[in-house]
């Protein structure tokens, strides 16, 4: 099952062997203190616990200038924006706050830019505080893909992410924040368990061996529900689970495909020709724009999409129910899950693969674009861990790279996937079934991989994932992995730098 595919011609994006790495927490030397902050001036987030409040003061005796604000407040010019907040007993917003803060400090030119999490100091890889399954991945999750991303985006501005364990003494956290703002390395990942320094890196890894498999299951009795709108990327992945198992699905997405397509559309087989075809039918009805017809034009081939796919499905053998929803819904998504259990009784297993990429750099980008990116990936996310990862047999995260190692114009993406990625590493856990987080490099032709942006990842070198290869390699992570967390990509994790 992993035979390349057949070579595209020569002017489409190239698929590259997939290589897999998993993440890796080791011990570095203590941070050496080489930058001074003698006249600087920081702003801190308040924490609740009394860190930020130590911080100052030992930033205030090294003769700097430091202040202590609300999440919420306004960012006034200052060398240094320290943001604490993530390591509040109760966090919410914490994400959303670095967002808004972070947009702001990169407008000022500001220098530092430090956040600390509370995920135990081995960013969620190892049992950290006793946090509920809600709060886990929401907690810290998503700090350290934002940064990653910042920094790719502002190379001037030195930027940190620390975790921590939150309920060790203020004061020596403090310390240990100081330590790593006056550092004189390019660690953007600092971790301090027990005192001892530690960061976090990706490193190669061979595929799952074929025996220590986890016990997953699947055959014409399983239950397994999709989000992502049977489009893309998990529309390849229902469409071979009911080949393979003849499984019962229950797709999740928007309802794009609830309504008949207009008859007079049906000829038009591409973009360009269903654009035609709108904009005749718009004139006889009256002035258009051309954003109402570009967004007619996604909504119909959507729905073409999820069409071919629920056919797809039982022409394989599968059975297949579309259920209409916003992931970003709680009640409508709850209302799906109570639908499908009482369609089939027990869900065996959850792929959330559903996403929405707005790309823009960090200065550019709306809080209403942030809080739809993240909320697309989040909010569902929440839901189904709590409601199905306790039963489920398996519980499936589709991440990306850029939640690992950051993107540029991706702030809002990566956070969201490095957000997915921190609750995997809690359920693994916690949850009696396996649970599986694919950082996924981009795929060809498949998923949120426009055709300039393939051009532009082929003009770099970065190789693409043929869709047959990242559908044998998912299978492989889900019957015979182990790891809660994986990257698959078919380029090497600097070029991603």
């Amino acid at each position: 099952g992993r035979q390349d595919a057949a070579a595209p011609p020569a002017d489409e994006p190239r698929a590259a062997p997939v290589s897999r790495y998993v993440p890796a927490f080791a011990t570095v030397e203590a941070a050496v203190k080489r930058r001074s902050v003698e006249g600087r001036s920081f702003a801190i987030t308040a924490d609740g616990r009394g860190v930020a409040a130590h911080l100052a003061g030992l930033l205030e005796a090294a003769g700097a200038r430091a202040q202590v604000i609300a999440s919420a407040d306004e960012l006034a010019p200052v060398d240094g924006l320290l943001h604490l907040a993530p390591l509040a007993a109760e966090p919410d917003g914490a994400l959303r706050s670095l967002f808004s803060l972070a947009k702001r400090a990169t407008q000022l030119d500001t220098k530092w830019l430090l956040a600390a999490t509370g995920l135990g100091g081995a960013f969620g890889l190892a049992a950290g505080p006793a946090l509920p399954t809600a709060s886990v991945g929401f907690a810290g999750g998503g700090v350290s893909g934002l940064l990653k991303s910042v920094a790719k985006e502002a190379p001037a501005l030195r930027v940190r992410a620390v975790d921590l364990r939150p309920d060790d003494d203020p004061e020596a956290l403090a310390r240990h924040l100081l330590a790593e703002l006056t550092a004189d390395d390019d660690h953007l990942e600092v971790g301090y368990v027990d005192g001892v320094r530690h960061t976090m890196s990706m490193v190669p890894a061979p595929p799952p061996a074929a025996d220590a498999g986890a016990g997953v299951h699947l055959d014409e009795r399983s239950v397994v529900l999709i989000t992502g709108g049977a489009r893309g990327i998990t529309a390849r992945i229902a469409v071979a689970m009911a080949t393979r198992f003849r499984c019962r699905l229950a797709p999740v997405g928007r309802p794009t495909a609830a309504a008949d397509e207009d008859p007079a559309l049906q000829g038009a087989e591409d973009a360009p020709a269903l654009r035609r075809a709108l904009l005749a039918m718009a004139n006889g009805a009256g002035p258009t724009t051309p954003a109402f017809i570009e967004a007619e034009v996604a909504r119909v081939l959507a729905a073409r999409e999820i069409r071919e796919t629920l056919a797809a499905i039982r022409a394989a053998g599968g059975t297949v129910t579309y259920h209409a929803a916003d992931v970003r819904d709680e009640a409508a998504l709850r209302a799906v899950i109570a639908d499908v259990r009482r369609r089939h009784g027990a869900i065996d297993g959850v792929v959330h693969g559903a996403g929405l990429i707005e790309d823009k750099l960090l200065r550019d980008k709306s809080p209403e674009s942030f809080d739809r990116v993240v909320g697309t990936k989040l909010d569902g996310a929440r839901v189904l861990a709590e409601a199905l990862a306790p039963e489920a047999r398996f519980f499936v995260l589709f991440s990306s790279v850029s939640g690992a190692f950051g993107n540029k114009g991706q702030t809002d993406y990566a956070a969201a996937n490095d957000a997915l990625d921190k609750l995997a590493h809690h359920l693994h856990r916690t949850v009696p079934g396996r649970v599986l987080s694919i950082n996924w490099g981009p795929w060809r032709g498949v998923g949120m991989v426009r055709p300039e942006l393939e051009r532009e990842y082929t003009r770099r070198g970065i190789g693409l994932i043929a869709p047959e290869q990242g559908v044998s390699r998912f299978f492989e992570e889900l019957l015979t992995g182990r790891e809660p967390q994986v990257v698959l990509t078919a380029t090497a994790p600097e070029a991603w730098a």
